[in-house]
């Protein structure tokens, strides 16, 4: 619809007279309207239907989450804001599961992600739990994700080293650290030892 303003133009005219005490509109005002319209452009205003609709989807992204809805999830970030305002839901081990399994896919699938080294077993014994030994050898945080049956997740700081034990299986496995992301598979079925580092080469 389009929006028009109606502008006034007045023009006074009149005469002077040698009476002094003469009003100086006396007799002589005249007054002509101008009723010239003046169109706008309204391409820039919104309809009531397009800010019904940012409404909507405002109010869409920022409802709260039931749990079925937040276990059923793809999005990372719902279902981390789910956890955060839900620490102590009775469900929460499902909860930090699907989050680690969500993050390694999301490396996985990333193009920048490189190639992670094996880890080495340090034990022929099958054992029903995996024991893995992992030695932070790079200058940051380093987080170790294993996605699978059992998924965990380990934060290890910078020169340390740090245990986990996860049931035996198989396992997508990543490594972050210092802004970069490293991904590969194991079967897991014993005790391992693993050391991390970056190594940076010049061309």
């Amino acid at each position: 619809m389009k929006k028009y303003i109606l502008c006034f133009t007045f023009i006074i005219l009149f005469s002077c007279k040698e009476n002094t005490e003469s009003y100086p509109f006396e007799d002589s005002e005249q007054v002509v309207v101008d009723t010239t319209f003046e169109e706008k452009d309204n391409s820039s205003f919104m309809d009531t239907s397009s800010i019904q609709s940012i409404e909507d989807d405002y109010i869409e992204k920022h409802k709260e989450l039931t749990y079925e809805e937040a276990i059923a999830t793809n999005s990372i970030y719902d279902l981390r804001e789910f956890i955060d305002k839900n620490p102590n839901h009775e469900n929460i081990d499902l909860l930090n599961k699907r989050l680690i399994d969500l993050e390694v896919e999301e490396i996985y699938n990333d193009k920048n992600t490189g190639e992670m080294p094996t880890s080495e077993k340090i034990s022929s014994q099958y054992s029903s739990v995996s024991s893995i030994s992992i030695s932070n050898d790079t200058s940051c945080e380093l987080i170790i994700r294993y996605s699978g049956d059992d998924s965990k997740m380990i934060s290890i700081p910078a020169s340390k080293t740090r245990s986990i034990s996860i049931q035996s299986g198989s396992y997508k496995i990543t490594a972050s650290a210092c802004g970069y992301n490293y991904a590969g598979s194991e079967s897991l079925s014993g005790d391992y030892t693993s050391r991390y580092y970056i190594s940076t080469s010049y061309r």
